[in-house]
């Protein structure tokens, strides 16, 4: 007769995407999710959970990276060692 537990253990394929989203999970949010269990997903949700983190990493990325562009035209706007032209009239009082 089977067991409750005997109905819940993981097949292979599980344990192996329950790893791959782990490791993808660190990847994108710098944290192992512990929470998670192999057991807890089947292969399709799995393999779906996977590629979302995949796409939401990839927008993340993207983001960060025009985020940083945007801050290095900043710092080099501010701090350009060329001289301001202004014209001498300018320091001329009437």
């Amino acid at each position: 007769m089977a067991t409750k537990e005997d109905n819940m253990a993981a097949t292979e394929e599980q344990i192996d995407l329950h790893s791959l989203h782990s490791d993808v999970y660190k990847e994108v949010y710098n944290i192992r999710p512990r929470w998670l269990r192999p057991e807890d997903r089947t292969v399709e949700e799995w393999r779906w959970m996977i590629s979302l983190m995949i796409e939401e990493g990839q927008e993340m990325a993207r983001r960060e990276a025009e985020h940083e562009a945007a801050h290095r035209a900043w710092v080099a706007e501010i701090t350009d060692p060329t001289p301001l032209r202004v014209p001498m009239a300018a320091f001329m009082v009437g």
